[in-house]
């Protein structure tokens, strides 16, 4: 789960690992439910209390890396979840 942010101080990025479950769509468009990797209740609570904004991408597979390393070398900072 990941999703390029803004702050006062300029870009960042949200990563948070997870698994997508087999669940039927519980909304209309694209959504997916997802059980991440740490509790729940606290990345909600974290997410909520750093003013990330709503909508989250995707990936399938950990790109984890290759989103770290493009943060670095664009001068972003990481908040893992």
């Amino acid at each position: 789960v990941m999703r390029l942010g803004k702050s006062p101080e300029g870009f960042r990025m949200f990563l948070a690992g997870g698994t997508a479950l087999d669940e039927p769509q519980k909304f209309l468009g694209t959504s997916v439910e997802v059980r991440v990797d740490g509790a729940a209740k606290d990345l909600v609570a974290k997410s909520v209390e750093a003013g990330w904004e709503a909508h989250f991408v995707i990936a399938y597979g950990d790109i984890s890396q290759s989103v770290k390393a493009l943060c670095r070398w664009l001068d972003i900072p990481v908040y893992e979840y």
